[in-house]
């Protein structure tokens, strides 16, 4: 199915690029929960992508499918819905804003008051994160929202959290009267025939409820009540407590229910969908009530304790500078390279006409999009407290989806016929030879012992390490030029760009066999952070 997005020779290097993964390799192996919300992720993706195109409401099944499964596994599902509102929110707008409005002025506004929203909202939430307070745990440590005096307990909402409140109410308010004007220039019979408000509507109302974690920790000095995020703990709320905290779960289930059923009459069964899984599991098939709350207020309740306390103490830049180029450059390189390719066919898809922009849009827009999911991806993960290598899994699989879409329509593009008949199988041989002995020379010059130093046994071998794979790189380098000479520029660079993704493919595969098979409890390995060692 990812052939239609991916292209038939992409899915094939996404799935190789996923089997060989040193990240999806060690923490498969594990009996954790991140490989089944990795493929919650990937069919909610596969299904945005699928109603964007065809419409159809099964897909709205199984976005509320996809949602809940990944819920009931893990609590990135919160991150995931974000990155999924955020863009379908942008996708929405971008279309709504290359359509004609009957009212220049109502478009006018509300563009201003959309723009005036974004900034206040993400204004408060830049001082909400920059006063968060820094103290940090071990891997094995967490917050105790129980006990409000020890040592470990929920961060209290700091003095300067009011500011960031207020602007966040502001930035509801602006967006609110976007929303106005937005009614009022498209109308509604227009934004409903917006397949990405549909999603947008959906995923919104089914999360709403357990969002509700978020008011009552802004308000929790002014209300007195904890989050409950265990059973013992909802059990042990007063009977205002309770009162406080089913009145804020009822006022979100209401909003849910009003907006759903007014969008559309058959929200209810795509509901149905979300909460029965839901309240099942949850409850652990109706054995533990306590459960239900613990799910809807804890889940959320329980991380919004644990961002301050930012178990780990990682650096901001542990999974882009460290995790990802250590342990998954082909992917990221490979990413790199599909942006590029992304913009050049979207430059060339805006200088088609508008019939064959009509037929290529829905092929070339989503995967186009990608970087938002990788990028929106990043951003969560590294602005959390809480920075663990396991986490590196969802990082992953976007990058490799991307990048499998690159090098696939590499593959596809390059004439293979007429450089079979230049002798492309030598060629690509003689170029893994010249950069294999040309590496071996950069190591031997620049390593402990370098050439020339000395007539000693140790020196002697040193200069022979550095003689032999230059000699090596000379040779082939010359022959690299004979091979070449009948060569255009684009098969040039065609040739060293997959030549250069074959040998990232085989050290990819080393690195994750040694990370895997090799030092699996060897904690000089990056991947290696909570494990017992068998020294």
């Amino acid at each position: 199915k990812w052939r239609r997005y991916l292209g038939k020779t992409g899915g094939l290097v996404a799935a190789f690029m996923m089997l060989i993964s040193p990240i999806m390799l060690f923490y498969g192996r594990y009996v954790r929960e991140d490989p089944y919300a990795i493929f919650s992720g990937v069919l909610m993706l596969y299904v945005v992508l699928r109603y964007l195109e065809t419409g159809r409401p099964r897909y709205l099944y199984l976005l509320a499918v996809a949602l809940v499964l990944h819920f009931i596994d893990k609590e990135t599902a919160f991150m995931y819905s974000a990155e999924l509102l955020l863009f379908l929110g942008l996708y929405f707008i971008f279309r709504i804003t290359r359509r004609g409005w009957d009212n220049l002025s109502a478009y006018r506004g509300f563009i201003m008051a959309l723009i005036v929203g974004i900034l206040l909202l993400g204004s408060g939430a830049a001082i909400g994160l920059a006063n968060r307070q820094s103290a940090t745990l071990s891997a094995g440590e967490v917050a105790s929202p129980a006990n409000p005096g020890s040592p470990t307990s929920p961060l209290q909402a700091p003095a300067s959290a009011s500011p960031a409140i207020v602007l966040i109410l502001l930035g509801v308010l602006a967006i609110a009267a976007a929303a106005y004007f937005l009614l009022r220039g498209y109308t509604w019979q227009r934004i409903k025939q917006e397949r990405s408000f549909d999603m947008l509507i959906l995923a919104g109302t089914l999360v709403l409820p357990m969002l509700t974690p978020f008011p009552i920790n802004a308000l929790q000095q002014q209300l007195g009540v904890p989050i409950p995020t265990t059973a013992s703990e909802v059990q042990a709320l007063t009977p205002n407590g309770v009162l406080i905290v089913g009145l804020f779960v009822a006022a979100a289930f209401a909003i849910s229910i009003v907006v759903g059923m007014f969008w559309n009459r058959n929200w209810w069964k795509y509901a149905l969908a979300f909460w029965v899984p839901f309240t099942v599991f949850y409850t652990t098939i109706f054995t533990n009530t306590d459960g239900f709350f613990t799910g809807i207020v804890g889940s959320l309740g329980y991380w919004l304790v644990q961002q301050g306390v930012q178990r780990g103490s990682q650096p901001w830049y542990y999974y882009i500078l460290i995790q990802i180029p250590v342990y998954e450059f082909l992917p990221a390189i490979g990413a790199i390279v599909a942006f590029i390719l992304a913009l050049r066919r979207r430059a060339a898809f805006a200088a088609q006409s508008e019939a064959a922009r009509a037929s290529l849009q829905l092929a070339d827009g989503p995967i186009a999009d990608g970087p938002i999911t990788a990028e929106a991806s990043f951003a969560a993960f590294s602005v959390a407290g809480e920075k663990m290598p396991w986490l590196t899994y969802h990082l992953t699989w976007p990058l490799i989806l991307f990048a499998g879409w690159g090098i696939g329509h590499l593959l596809d593009t390059t004439d293979w016929h007429q450089l079979r008949q230049q002798k492309v199988l030598l060629v690509l041989a003689d170029v893994f030879i010249f950069f294999t002995s040309f590496a071996a020379c950069l190591i031997a010059l620049l390593g402990t012992t370098p050439p020339f130093q000395g007539k000693t046994l140790d020196q002697l071998q040193a200069t022979t390490a550095f003689l032999l794979p230059a000699v090596v790189a000379v040779a082939s380098g010359a022959a690299l030029v004979y091979l070449l000479r009948n060569w255009t520029g684009r098969q040039v660079s065609r040739a060293f760009v997959l030549t250069f993704f074959g040998l990232l493919t085989v050290l990819t595969i080393r690195t994750a066999f040694r990370a895997s098979y090799i030092n699996y409890d060897n904690a000089m390995e990056y991947l290696v952070y909570a494990h017992a060692s068998t020294a």
